[in-house]
């Protein structure tokens, strides 16, 4: 195996003063408004993934101010407002934000081109089934970007993957967690707005304040399989029908989801044009259900970030796992493609 994607740090790894969005799962992130702000989808549009969204608190999520629950439905638009005067240094643009982590972090990115040679610039979209079917969150642009929970256990790669990603080449990794942090001076406000299909706007908000006791709230979206969905993963099991014991998946199983949620992600991003994207796929080695995490450089628990227990008791979390641990990817669209 390869080493570790990015070194471990215990002295003051975020902001003192910040609000962080966390996304956990099968994400992709793409520009919103003109790379001004940011879309995050979930294209996983079947009623096997359940998602959930909330505040962080005393190791677990709590609803927003002004939300009852923190069960997030299918076909549901979230944005997130905050006033760019209130956001210590944010990024120039989407593409500037994302190039710079990527360099730190070798998560998935598509940057729109590759080189300097004009055969081998490509447009890509985001398609709009992705958008339609399933969860998205629009946020401004944060000033920094981080990425935590690296499967070690697997590698992504591929054919023609320098031409791909369009830089020299480090070992690619599925992320389970990307981290939005907003470092403020004084205090911040979010303004937090959920659509769903023909309902009115639900409104809430999340304050930070260095002299109140909320001075780092985390927002987290998160995606998981449900119980339902773990169980129709296994040979011969359907919905409906008596579910296995899905609190203790087998590797093959683990295995062949993890990679075939990777595929949905993917897919739902083309070149825009008559030549092909250049492929990439997921390879999962993990034995025995040990499926190997690194909590990076952010300070978390592994909990907050999504992710199962080390040692011994790898699936106490069942299935709550973010998104199979298939990760997330970012994306550098010129807008969507119908299909």
């Amino acid at each position: 195996m390869t080493t570790p994607p990015c070194p471990q740090s215990t002295e003051n790894p975020l902001p003192t003063y910040h609000f962080a969005i966390l996304f956990e799962g099968a994400w992709i992130f793409t520009p919103d408004e003109g790379g001004k702000r940011i879309l995050a989808t979930c294209p996983l549009n079947d009623h096997m993934h359940g998602s959930q969204f909330g505040i962080w608190k005393n190791d677990g999520l709590v609803p927003v101010d002004g939300f009852d629950e923190i069960d997030v439905l299918r076909h549901t638009v979230f944005t997130v407002d905050i006033d760019p005067s209130q956001i210590v240094k944010p990024a120039a643009s989407f593409t500037s934000l994302f190039r710079n982590a990527a360099a730190q972090y070798p998560f998935v990115y598509l940057p729109a081109d590759s080189g300097t040679d004009e055969k081998q610039k490509r447009s890509l979209g985001l398609r709009q089934s992705a958008i339609t079917n399933g969860r998205s969150v629009s946020i401004p642009l944060p000033g920094t970007l981080r990425a935590a929970g690296a499967l070690l256990t697997a590698e992504v790669g591929g054919k023609e993957t320098n031409r791909l990603f369009g830089h020299d080449l480090v070992v690619k990794r599925a992320y389970v967690t990307f981290l939005f942090i907003y470092e403020y001076s004084g205090c911040l406000k979010a303004d937090i707005s959920r659509t769903h299909k023909d309902e009115d706007p639900h409104r809430g908000c999340v304050t930070a304040d260095q002299d109140g006791s909320n001075r780092t709230p985390h927002l987290i979206f998160t995606v998981y399989p449900t119980k339902e969905g773990m169980a129709a993963m296994y040979s011969g099991t359907r919905m409906g029908q008596e579910a296995m014991d899905t609190s203790n998946p087998d590797e093959s199983t683990m295995k062949v989801h993890a990679s075939s949620t990777f595929e949905i992600l993917r897919q739902a991003i083309s070149q825009i044009g008559p030549t092909a994207l250049p492929c990439c796929d997921m390879a999962v080695y993990h034995d025995q259900n040990d499926m190997a995490f690194d909590c990076g450089d952010v300070g978390l628990t592994e909990h907050e970030l999504g992710l199962p227990p080390k040692k011994g008791t790898v699936w106490t979390l069942g299935p709550k796992l973010p998104s199979c641990a298939s990760g997330g990817m970012g994306a550098e669209t010129g807008g969507t493609l119908v299909d």
